[in-house]
């Protein structure tokens, strides 16, 4: 079913455009955003409502099919109208048959084929910018909000992608919310509580007036949490009529209860075919600061997540202590892994391993290559790997490095030895970042023996110290079984 909304003279070209609601049926499902067709029926729509003279339709058409579809949100109209000279007074109360007879001319150019369509026309008239932005998020179909988790190993780079994302983007700091669940993480802290904040008042003595006194009070006030900070900022753009996209970033979502975090809010996640939540809730609080902030127009059928709102993620595989996302919470949802693959570009591409010969990066795939054999333990070990971005660039070095710079004999004897304080630091560094991930996490249940000699070392502080052995002066000794580190 398609919707056309007329509006009053007096609104501004640009609100024409942003106010214009149509949706596009096909057997009773929603397809407007995901067909060009239907991509270049709001255009015409946004054309052909700057049209009042229905003796010029025929030329406006033309236009149309001799330019293009025009694809300016502020004047649709312009590229048309300065070829033909077109009347564009919104006088008339013809529009109605000039859309109708229009799609008909279309239809008959094969250039819109609607015959499968439910088609119905509506008029409402708007008074006022608050009530003309309440009919709709965005006219714009490529502004289509969404909820996605970036998972993988530990790091592997989740927050770094998700910031290239943004910064690719070019969005601005101001349309960027960030929070990072945790165990104590709650719902009143994401959404908003009230809570009591004293406040003082001059009052001036009734029998006085030369004499003011200070007088504190209590008031309990909603203080704001992310996800309203970054409702009102969305819903902010959309009043403004930018249609900007803004972005409430979770980091770690599965190390808080993401469930009792999200609380009502979890319904909102089920989003229809333009971006906005399918099913508004009645959260009071939400809705009533939403209300005293001046967006009430958008609070009629409830609280909802618009268009211009994307909801963006970040998952270890890997923690523990961490909760389990149910199925449901889950479906509503894209995932993406975030890939584990050094490349050229990666600035530690060519760094190496404090105090060897060897890159980091060959580093890391001996090592996930171990982790993932399944006849290690019998699984694949994927969500234990160890991310790209594990450790820091500084405590990597550009080139081959030795802990101990020592002199031998011909014997191969060590005569003398004198240490390198920077490396042996990274080193230690490092060892405490690998060794303790890999002995307490990889290898924490009996597998230890897969991984270190422990008849040597049998506790992580005798392991760090063999890493940093001035005897040995080869951190990569510890390890056994692993032969070829290339």
């Amino acid at each position: 079913m398609i919707k056309i909304y007329e509006l009053p003279s007096q609104i501004a070209d640009k609100k024409y455009a942003q106010a214009i609601r149509a949706s596009l049926y096909f057997n009773g499902n929603l397809i407007i955003n995901s067909s060009k067709i239907a991509n270049f029926y709001i255009d015409t729509i946004k054309y052909l409502l700057t049209k009042t003279d229905i003796n010029n339709l025929s030329l406006c058409i033309d236009g149309i099919v001799e330019n293009g579809t025009p694809n300016d949100e502020i004047h649709v109209y312009q590229k048309v109208s300065t070829t033909h000279s077109i009347n564009v007074s919104l006088t008339s109360r013809d529009i109605l048959s000039n859309i109708k007879v229009a799609f008909e001319k279309l239809t008959q150019q094969h250039l819109l084929d609607l015959s499968d369509y439910e088609i119905d026309f509506q008029f409402r008239d708007v008074v006022g910018n608050d009530d003309l932005m309440s009919l709709v998020d965005s006219i714009d179909p490529t502004i289509k909000g969404y909820n996605k988790i970036f998972y993988g190993a530990p790091g592997c780079g989740k927050s770094r992608k998700v910031r290239d994302f943004l910064n690719d983007l070019n969005v601005s700091d101001s349309n960027q919310f960030r929070v990072t669940f945790h165990p104590e993480y709650s719902n009143f802290d994401f959404v908003g509580q009230i809570l009591p904040t004293i406040r003082e008042e001059e009052i001036v003595d009734s029998t006085d007036s030369t004499v003011v006194k200070k007088e504190s009070k209590v008031e309990y006030i909603f203080n704001r949490g992310p996800f309203v900070l970054a409702l009102e900022r969305a819903f902010q753009e959309l009043k403004d009529g930018t249609d900007r996209m803004v972005y409430l970033i979770i980091e770690e979502i599965n190390r808080g209860n993401a469930a009792a975090i999200f609380g009502d809010l979890f319904q909102l996640l089920d989003r229809d075919l333009t971006g906005k939540s399918e099913y508004p809730i009645i959260n009071v609080n939400v809705r009533d600061i939403l209300n005293k902030d001046g967006f009430s127009n958008y609070t009629a059928k409830g609280v909802y997540i618009p268009n211009n709102l994307t909801i963006i993620a970040t998952m270890n595989t890997s923690d523990q202590n961490v909760f389990t996302l149910d199925t449901a919470f889950k479906r509503r949802w894209e995932f993406e892994q975030v890939s584990n693959v050094f490349s050229v570009n990666d600035s530690n591409y060519n760094l190496f391993v404090p105090g060897t010969s060897l890159l980091w990066r060959n580093f890391v795939n001996v090592i996930n290559k171990k982790i993932t054999d399944p006849t290690r333990t019998g699984l694949s070990g994927e969500d234990k790997r160890i991310g790209k971005y594990f450790v820091k660039n500084d405590v990597l070095f550009d080139t081959k490095t030795e802990l101990y710079t020592q002199q031998k004999d011909a014997a191969g004897n060590v005569v003398s030895s004198t240490p390198n304080a920077e490396i042996i630091e990274k080193a230690t560094a490092f060892a405490y970042k690998i060794l303790e991930y890999i002995w307490n996490d990889v290898a924490k249940f009996d597998e230890k023996t897969q991984w270190f000699d422990i008849s040597k070392n049998h506790t992580l502080e005798e392991l760090i110290a063999s890493f940093i052995d001035e005897k040995e002066n080869n951190p990569l000794k510890v390890f056994t079984g692993i032969d070829n580190w290339n």
